[in-house]
């Protein structure tokens, strides 16, 4: 948000990092989000480190789903292809 709306508000980038107390971390679904930063200011002063993280598969959203379902539903509320079709679309 504070790169999207910068034009709305002071640059809170560059104010926040010239303070040594606060740290700022960004996370995004966005690779190219360093290109959106464009004030010099905030280029020369907001230093990043980049983790990445892979997508997860098909397999692996299943299993978060369907742990996920045991907590917030009642037994039997999902039909079986509920799970598997939401985790192979979500991996696509």
């Amino acid at each position: 948000m504070l790169i999207k709306n910068r034009n709305e508000v002071y640059s809170l980038i560059y104010k926040f990092t010239r303070d040594p107390n606060i740290c700022l971390i960004g996370i995004t679904n966005k690779y190219d989000i360093r290109q959106l930063i464009t004030d010099a200011r905030d280029q020369s002063s907001y230093l990043y480190n980049d983790v990445t993280f892979p997508a997860y598969n098909a397999v692996q959203l299943r299993d978060i789903l369907e742990y996920r379902v045991e907590q917030a539903f009642y037994p039997n509320a999902l039909n079986d292809e509920v799970i598997p079709l939401c985790a192979a679309l979500a991996a696509q």
